[in-house]
């Protein structure tokens, strides 16, 4: 599946560049070289790392989820197929104690 990934990633790059130099076409263009890097080293994240990659270009967690979800629509594939990974936000249930030493 990571071979189709780059594919279409490289693909979109490709459209990309004849396109004008945007806010959106910078947010892009590091979207899809933060999701190549993730496919060629098969090395998942969740939205929240993407985002802290370069959070000056994304401006917030949405623009990468709008992104991702596009991306998922258009060629039919999952967050998963994408390496994109649920965030642990909320994975703890019941009373926790933290202690320290």
């Amino acid at each position: 599946m990571h071979e189709k990934i780059i594919e279409i990633i490289k693909e979109e790059t490709k459209r990309l560049i004849d396109s004008k130099i945007t806010k959106n076409f910078v947010q892009r263009l590091k979207f899809y070289e933060i999701l190549f890097e993730m496919n060629t080293s098969s090395l998942s994240k969740n939205v929240r790392e993407i985002f802290y990659i370069s959070p000056n270009v994304f401006l917030n967690q949405n623009v990468i989820v709008t992104m991702a979800n596009n991306f998922i629509k258009k060629y039919n594939l999952t967050y998963e197929d994408l390496l994109i990974t649920a965030s642990y936000k909320g994975l703890f249930c019941g009373p926790i104690e933290i202690y320290y030493s």
